[in-house]
């Protein structure tokens, strides 16, 4: 388990989130934020800038392009996935 990155302010760099990794108290300021799918981030009483952005590599692509597929065949059938993902839903029907 990697080392945690406590009170730290990142600007301007590109932050691979991957090996949980864990954030404590810190900045992410227009940083790109790269999401692998190697294992979660924890992410814990972290500012992060809204003009970061977002990127995916690896597992975690394959895992937004099956979601993407999932949700074209099966509509609204998919939205309490969503809703979890969004914060709003109930339950873990969707974690295994």
């Amino acid at each position: 388990m990697p080392t945690p990155i406590s009170k730290k302010t990142l600007k301007g760099e590109r932050v691979v989130l991957d090996d949980g990794q864990e954030f404590l108290d810190c900045r992410f300021e227009n940083c790109e934020i790269v999401v692998t799918g190697i294992a979660p981030p924890r992410i814990g009483n972290c500012f992060i800038d809204p003009q970061c952005r977002v990127s995916f590599e690896g597992r975690a692509v394959m895992v937004l392009e099956t979601v993407s597929l999932l949700y074209q065949a099966l509509g609204t059938a998919l939205e309490p996935l969503l809703d979890q993902i969004r914060g709003s839903g109930t339950g873990t029907q969707w974690l295994k």
